[in-house]
């Protein structure tokens, strides 16, 4: 498996972050659900549908980010290296 130049970023691809949200709306429906039905009975059938919506929403803006060419990360700058000064010469004297 190749991975492309800047998976490192991976946290500022939009396709993630939308993957991200679906997740989290998927996840609280399966929550509601594992509900016992009493409380259930409190949650309103219009935000249950509401996050259904949203969590296909988000499937498919991750789907269209991908291949919608996004802006790439600001590199830093190469760092510049100075090499050091050399050392001056000192000439030993000869013993008199």
């Amino acid at each position: 498996m190749k991975l492309i130049h800047n998976a490192g970023d991976w946290w500022r691809f939009w396709s993630i972050r939308f993957i991200a949200i679906s997740g989290v709306l998927v996840a609280t429906i399966v929550a509601i659900q594992a509900m016992p039905e009493t409380f259930q009975a409190y949650v309103p059938a219009w935000f249950k549908q509401m996050l259904a919506i949203g969590s296909s929403f988000g499937t498919l803006l991750a789907g269209l980010s991908r291949v919608v060419q996004q802006t790439p990360a600001p590199t830093p700058a190469a760092p510049v290296i100075v090499p050091p000064d050399p050392l001056p010469v000192v000439e030993e004297k000869a013993p008199e």
